[in-house]
């Protein structure tokens, strides 16, 4: 009896040593060290026969950690299930009702993981139910509870009922611990997560401004959470368009990060992303490319290639190719992130239904219509599963897909998908939302395709009214200037296109550099107003300006600039000069077939034109020949031109 007493003594010494070093390696992040410990000291407990109650808190508390570490690989949930289950029954028990509620949080994190919005808050309400009945520790984990239950609806885009969550999280949290506490900073910190996703970017400022003068005051200015304060505002700034703005943060966070976390973290890697969208949204698309792959190497280095954060990244590279006309090398980036998070996540999660959508996108510029319409349809069906039929990703897709049956000509079906996209907009985000402006300019366009111009500037004009009235960023109301610049110059009111596309380049000039790709649609547009008049001159003028542009933000090749070339060629046919019309009709077909596009419907229109040349030059055999390319594209296209709006899903890290 004696050495078996002395035995159990000396497996718990070695279980405690096993802790200590893996408590030690969790808390310097190297997760796999810890997981060694960790089952080593578990495996030693379950050799012994005879347990008792002090051996299996400590039992409770090795699997606990082991599954949280599981929780945080993501790729690993299964194996967090197990460990969480064993910890439960163990809670069970000792009837430690504290114990139990930690475990179905855990269960709750894993179900959020997996998407799975509905047993998660099943969980919590569990959870919730026996910390209101404990009353555990004065309040504050029944505190925890609200937050998570807050978490559950904010994921869910019911942001009022989250809103709701938090504000009683907060009426906890205030009286207990005061207002200059890390816990109160953490509330208004989700408070302005919630805010950021409705668009109500300047209350989303003022609760980080307050998240961000609490941690200051308490950890000082060189904390992580601070870090991660300025993180978020400059997400905010980026999505007001404010992009130096956006960047200072973003390098703020950046140099705490490197000082405190080194140059191989994670949170690095998460920065650089961040500041390669600015980058992206700025037109800097190099810049972009390049912080990206800093990234890269990092999640490279700490998660390995099969991580979703590598797959993340992947999927922002594919965005800045796709804006840069690489379409296939943006398909290539898309299909490396699919491939993992098919691995990793399954064939039924939120990140593949997302890769799908933006995979559409690009079929949809290369005029693959009915390749866009399967992937489209193939992210709609892993919403609907997983999100319910009232969520905004959802009115994502049915964007999406209103975009290609516009360009099939098929309008009717187009609006109508429109209008569901719409619908669920308005439910969830309100009439005052970026993504409700976007919607109505969406279907101004179909009507302009229609020739229906008083119904596009109708649409137009609801977008105008809510961009000026709320907090949107001039870049925005810029843009739907530019569509009723667009919509005048098809009705033939050149002074009210002329107008219109004036205000849209000076509110663009006021955000961003006069380099970026936005001005080359504008002077286009103007260029081809001033043709539609008669002023030759000013459309050469404005041609070249757009030209300028566009060749020094993507290069000779990029598909936008075909548009240029072949708009070029329009005047100098209408000027007589059929030889110079001819050499820019070409350099545009080149563009379009070098691109991998020699099917695409622009190709109709310039085949079209350039067989009208050559029948201004007698060369009738020529021509004959030309429009037999053009019929060969048109026997399966309904040629549309007008560029819309797609919804595509950038990867921030919001933290």
């Amino acid at each position: 009896m004696g050495n078996m007493l002395a035995s159990e003594s000396s497996i718990l010494e070695s279980v405690k040593l096993l802790y200590g070093r893996a408590s030690t390696s969790q808390q310097a992040q190297n997760d796999q060290q810890a997981l060694s410990y960790y089952t080593q000291a578990l495996n030693l407990i379950q050799s012994i026969d005879d347990t008792n109650q002090d051996i299996d808190q400590f039992q409770y508390d090795i699997l606990l950690n082991i599954c949280d570490l599981y929780i945080k690989q993501e790729n690993h949930l299964a194996l967090a299930k197990v460990y969480i289950d064993s910890a439960l029954l163990i809670a069970y028990e000792l009837q430690q009702q504290d114990k139990m509620a930690t475990c179905l949080d855990r269960r709750y994190s894993i179900k959020i993981s997996e998407d799975d919005y509905g047993t998660a808050f099943a969980d919590y309400h569990r959870s919730l139910k026996r910390e209101l009945k404990m009353k555990i520790f004065g309040g504050l984990s029944i505190y925890d509870a609200y937050l998570k239950m807050g978490d559950i609806f904010y994921r869910q885009c019911m942001y009022d009922d989250a809103l709701s969550f938090y504000h009683k999280s907060l009426q906890i949290r205030l009286p207990a611990l005061g207002d200059q506490h890390v816990e109160v900073a953490a509330i208004y910190n989700n408070m302005g997560n919630i805010y950021s996703s409705q668009g109500k970017y300047d209350d989303a400022l003022d609760v980080y401004e307050k998240c961000l003068t609490i941690e200051s005051s308490l950890l000082g200015d060189q904390h992580v959470d601070v870090a991660s304060t300025y993180n978020n505002k400059g997400l905010i700034y980026y999505h007001q368009c404010k992009y130096d703005d956006a960047l200072a943060m973003h390098e703020k966070s950046l140099q705490i990060r490197l000082s405190i976390l080194g140059h191989q973290h994670i949170d690095v890697a998460t920065t650089y992303v961040n500041m390669g969208v600015v980058y992206h949204h700025q037109g800097k698309y190099d810049n972009a490319l390049a912080m990206y792959e800093k990234s890269l190497q990092i999640r490279l280095s700490v998660l390995g290639h099969q991580h979703v954060d590598v797959a993340s990244t992947y999927h922002n590279m594919g965005h800045v190719y796709d804006d840069q006309g690489k379409y296939v090398d943006a398909l290539a980036m898309f299909e490396k992130s699919l491939q993992i998070e098919l691995l990793v996540l399954g064939h039924q999660h939120v990140d593949l239904a997302s890769t799908y959508d933006n995979m559409g996108t690009v079929y949809w510029k290369q005029g693959k219509y009915d390749d866009a319409l399967a992937v489209h349809q193939k992210s709609l069906q892993i919403q609907l599963s997983l999100l319910g039929d009232k969520h905004v990703d959802v009115a994502a897709t049915y964007n999406n897909m209103g975009l290609v049956h516009r360009d099939q000509g098929r309008y009717d079906d187009a609006l109508v998908l429109f209008e569901k996209s719409l619908q669920i907009e308005l439910l969830v985000l309100g009439h005052q939302h970026v993504r409700v402006v976007r919607t109505y300019i969406n279907i101004g366009n179909v009507y302009n395709s229609q020739s229906k111009y008083d119904e596009a500037l109708t649409m137009y004009n609801k977008s105008l009214q809510i961009q000026l009235s709320g907090d949107m960023n001039s870049l925005d109301i810029g843009v739907t200037y530019l569509r009723m610049g667009m919509a005048y110059n098809d009705q033939g009111k050149y002074d009210d296109a002329l107008s219109a596309l004036d205000k849209s380049l000076k509110l663009c000039l006021s955000v961003v550099s006069q380099n970026h790709p936005v001005f080359a649609q504008i002077y286009n547009n103007m260029a081809s107003v001033y043709r539609n008049q008669g002023n030759y001159d000013d459309a050469v003028s404005k041609s070249e300006k757009s030209l300028q542009i566009q060749l020094s933000a993507f290069g000779n090749n990029h598909p936008d600039i075909a548009d240029i070339y072949h708009n070029m060629g329009k005047v100098r046919v209408d000027q007589g000069k059929y030889d110079d019309a001819m050499s820019l009709y070409q350099r545009a077909v080149s563009i379009l077939v070098e691109a991998h596009l020699e099917n695409h419907p622009k190709l109709v229109e310039i085949y079209d034109n350039i067989a009208n040349c050559y029948d201004k030059q007698n060369r009738h055999d020529d021509a004959t020949a030309m429009r037999q390319k053009s019929n060969n594209i048109r026997s399966t296209f309904k040629q549309t031109v007008t560029s819309d709006l797609a919804s595509t899903t950038f990867k921030c890290n919001k933290v």
